[in-house]
């Protein structure tokens, strides 16, 4: 993963890389001056869009081969443009460290990691945190009338690394997994609720991302808080389902054993989280975000500058996974982000992060991927299978998940009857499941 500090060097170092990523010449362009990405988009590129359709993947269906790099340079330029922006305000921040994924492809996303340092003085009061720099950068999106999410970019913050000596800190406790568990789940169906409104086109009816929330007859005929009352019924057979689909042999057993562990009390309190968020508009969910940081933030200096003990990690671990419910595309909790982004693809790049995940952090990974494949299950229906992108990255993680599962070391859950595989069965549900709305797909289930 690249990283950079926030500063003019390392900003123009991150555009000159990315750049030279898609194309094998110098830039041509310069990011200093400020621009309304979708102004430009209009401008250089003649593609007529009206403020309702200001979606980077919509306008990029639209452009041959050649108009398409053009568009993710506008959008490169227009984040850089913003981050230099942020320290011509207040500074060079070399204490800050942007961690970036994506952007060396026309589709990819661009994820904002915002950390510090190593060896950074929290009880300096000159540091800023996370949460600042992550609301300075996405207001100057909203003073140009349009969110980051609009040519999908998203900035977090990262309190899962050491400010000590960089690695992971966080281990997954008994404590721990059940403070998150409702959380993981309200994350599980917040994806689920993105797949209703992909399957019936209605986007526009999602309020995160929309800066002041409005209300048509469509929106209101699909009231969100009815469907995750509906998803939050089926889910469970949905994820049944799926197993009995996509899963084999004793990984089956270790699925029924994590979902065993789900309770009615555990999906109540996940919708509780998932309402607060679906609805809220732009501005409201981020600054619900800001404040869950700003907890994190001081369970994040108090674990390192204060009281280094189980409690207050188990505190910060549920800190942070609130904060990400207001996140639009995130995994939740600690664990899946020590198996996804630094074990997976960070290549092992930390030797103890088996011994920080434990088998309860792998069970919590299971039911992140699982949400996952959900969403894209109904996304997609009978094309859901191998070959297709996003089933062949979200099957080799909940694979990868499963295996580092040991069976022999985890707690002994309820038994009850083995799932088996039904092509009949299969075969019937999936048929139903072409239909959009999550009443049919429940009842299907």
């Amino acid at each position: 993963m690249p990283q950079y500090e926030l500063t003019s060097q390392d900003i123009n170092n991150y555009f000159k890389e990315a750049y030279n990523s898609m194309f094998e010449v110098e830039p041509e362009y310069d990011y200093k001056k400020t621009e309304n990405f979708f102004t430009c988009v209009k401008k250089e590129l003649k593609v007529k869009i009206s403020h309702d359709e200001y979606d980077y993947h919509d306008i990029l269906k639209k452009l041959n081969d050649d108009n398409k790099k053009i568009l993710w340079v506008t959008r490169l330029r227009n984040v850089c443009n913003i981050l230099q922006n942020i320290i011509n305000k207040y500074g060079e921040f070399n204490y800050i460290i942007l961690g970036i994924f994506g952007s060396n492809k026309v589709t990819s996303d661009i994820d904002i990691g915002v950390s510090y340092k190593v060896g950074t003085d929290l009880n300096n009061p000159e540091i800023k945190k996370l949460s600042f720099i992550i609301e300075e950068f996405e207001k100057s999106f909203v003073k140009m009338k349009y969110t980051s999410l609009d040519i999908d970019v998203e900035m977090y913050a990262d309190y899962f690394l050491s400010i000590k000596d960089g690695a992971p800190f966080i281990k997954t406790t008994n404590i721990g997994f059940e403070k998150c568990l409702p959380i993981v789940l309200s994350g599980i169906l917040k994806n689920r609720i993105q797949a209703f409104f992909d399957s019936n086109n209605i986007n526009d009816c999602d309020s995160r991302r929309l800066i002041t929330k409005i209300k048509n007859r469509k929106c209101i005929e699909h009231d969100v808080n009815t469907e995750i009352e509906i998803a939050k019924e089926g889910l469970i057979n949905e994820f049944k389902l799926l197993i009995i689909t996509h899963v084999s042999g004793k990984q089956i057993d270790k699925c029924k054993n994590i979902l065993n562990k789900i309770k009615k009390s555990h999906l109540n309190e996940a919708t509780t989280y998932l309402k607060k968020y679906m609805n809220a508009d732009y501005p409201s969910a981020c600054k619900i975000y800001y404040n869950y940081l700003n907890i994190a933030h001081e369970l994040y200096k108090k674990y390192f500058f204060k009281s280094q003990n189980e409690k207050t990690m188990n505190e910060l671990t549920k800190a942070i996974s609130n904060a990400l419910i207001f996140r639009a595309e995130s995994h939740i909790c600690a664990p899946t982000i020590y198996h996804i982004v630094y074990k997976l693809q960070g290549n092992n790049m930390f030797n103890n992060i088996d011994e920080k995940i434990t088998n309860l952090g792998y069970e919590i990974s299971t039911l992140e991927q699982l949400g996952f494949m959900n969403r894209f299950n109904i996304v997609y229906k009978d094309d859901f299978t191998i070959g297709n992108r996003k089933y062949d990255k979200y099957h080799m993680r909940l694979e990868n998940a499963l295996n580092n599962i040991n069976i022999n070391e985890s707690p002994k859950n309820i038994k009850n009857k083995t799932m088996k595989k039904s092509s009949k069965r299969t075969k019937r549900i999936k048929t139903k499941s072409k239909n959009k709305s999550l009443k049919s797909t429940q009842r299907s289930s």
